[in-house]
C-alpha cells in the first residue's frame, strides 16, 4: 500500500476520484432537498440527474435520498484510500470547500444530521473511514435479523447499478489518457465558490456543540424490535421493554413541531436511547421508525407502570416535571 502511495496519481484515477466525488455529494443534495431543511434548497442545489435519473427522483422518499448517499459514502472510501494524501487533502478537499459556500449550508442552518454527514465525508478525504466503515460492517452484519421486513435483494442490485453506470461511463476515458498523470490534466471548476469561505463555513460547522462519537449512521435501519418498526408495536410491548431495559429509556420534553417564526410545539414524550430527536422534515419531528411515544398515547395506568420502571416519584410535582401531566389528557 505504501508503494502505491508514493506513485504520482494517474489523470484517470484523478477525474475518476475528482467525479466520484461529485457524485456523492449529488446524494447528499438529493437527501437535503427530500429532508426539507431549507425551504428554497432546489436554487441552491449544484448536481443534480447525473447519478439519479430524473424520474427516479420523483417517487423517492427521504430514506430513499439518505440509503442512496450512505451507499455512494461507503462506496468511496474504497476509492479515494488509494490516492496520495497530498492529492486528497489538496485538489479533493478545496472541491468540497467550494461545495459548501456554494449552497450557503453554514453553522447557523445546520441540522445536526446534515452535520454529521458533512464531517464524515472530510473525514473519508482525510482517510479517516474507521467510523462509518465500522457501522456499516455492523449494520449488514445484523440487517435482517429479526426483522419481519427484511430488505429486498432487486432494490441493491438497482442502487448498484445506477453508481456503476456514471463508472463504466468514464472507464471508457481511461485509455485516451494512459499514459497521463494527474498533472497532465486539469479538472473543470464546477463550483462558482470560494474555498476560503468554504473552508471557515465548515470549521464553524464542526465547531457546534453536539456528542459526535454517539452518533449512529444507521439509527433510523437498524432492527430495533421485531416489528421492524417501532410505531407498530402495541403499549403492552413498550411498556415490557422499560421494564426488562429500563437504562435505554427516559422521559423528556422535546420539541414536535415547529414553523418558520420560531415557534415550537413541546410535549413530554418517552424516549429509546437510540432515538434521535434532531430529526426533523416539514416542521415536524420524524416519529415514523423511531422510538419515540408521546405521553398521550398512554392511560393512566400505563403512566404508573412506566414510572415504577424508571423509578420515577409517583407524586404529582415529580409527575407535572416528566410528563407535563398539565397538558396531558389521560385517558
Amino acid at each position: 500500500m505504501q508503494k502505491f502511495i508514493q506513485k504520482q496519481l494517474t489523470a484517470h484515477d484523478k477525474i475518476l476520484i475528482f467525479n466520484n466525488l461529485r457524485y456523492l455529494l449529488e446524494g447528499l443534495e438529493e437527501y437535503i432537498e427530500k429532508a426539507g431543511f431549507y425551504p428554497d434548497f432546489d436554487n441552491k442545489r449544484q448536481l443534480r440527474n447525473i447519478t439519479i435519473p430524473k424520474e427516479q427522483t420523483k417517487n423517492a422518499s427521504v430514506d430513499d435520498a439518505e440509503d442512496f448517499f450512505l451507499t455512494n459514502l461507503i462506496l468511496y472510501v474504497s476509492m479515494v484510500n488509494q490516492a496520495p494524501e497530498y492529492f486528497r487533502k489538496g485538489e479533493l478537499m478545496d472541491e468540497y470547500y467550494k461545495w459548501i459556500d456554494a449552497t450557503g449550508i453554514s453553522a447557523r442552518n445546520c441540522p445536526e444530521k446534515l452535520k454529521q454527514f458533512l464531517i464524515e465525508i472530510k473525514n473519508v478525504l482525510e482517510g479517516n473511514s474507521k467510523r462509518i466503515v465500522k457501522q456499516t460492517e455492523e449494520y449488514l452484519a445484523n440487517k435482517d435479523k429479526g426483522n419481519l421486513y427484511p430488505s429486498n435483494p432487486q432494490d441493491v442490485l438497482t442502487l448498484f447499478g445506477l453508481i456503476q453506470k456514471p463508472l463504466r461511463e468514464n472507464r471508457k476515458k481511461e485509455e485516451f489518457y494512459k499514459e497521463k498523470n494527474d498533472k497532465d490534466v486539469e479538472i473543470q471548476n464546477r463550483f462558482n465558490a470560494d474555498i476560503n469561505r468554504g473552508k471557515e463555513g465548515f470549521n464553524q460547522i464542526s465547531q457546534l456543540n453536539s456528542n459526535r462519537d454517539d452518533f449512529d449512521f444507521y439509527w433510523g435501519r437498524r432492527p430495533f424490535f421485531c416489528s421492524g418498526n417501532p410505531q407498530l408495536l402495541s403499549n403492552s410491548q413498550i411498556i415490557q421493554d422499560v421494564k426488562n431495559n429500563s437504562n435505554n429509556w427516559r422521559i423528556d420534553e422535546i420539541i414536535i413541531e415547529y414553523d418558520s417564526h420560531g415557534n415550537t410545539k413541546k410535549e413530554s414524550s418517552l424516549i429509546h436511547r437510540l432515538a434521535r430527536v434532531d430529526d426533523y422534515e416539514g416542521g415536524g419531528l420524524r416519529l415514523d421508525r423511531q422510538p419515540i411515544y408521546r405521553a398521550e398515547r398512554f392511560n393512566h395506568l400505563e403512566i404508573n407502570k412506566i414510572e415504577k420502571a424508571l423509578n420515577i416519584s409517583q407524586n404529582c410535582e415529580a409527575r407535572q416535571e416528566h410528563w407535563g401531566v398539565r397538558d396531558l389528557n389521560l385517558r
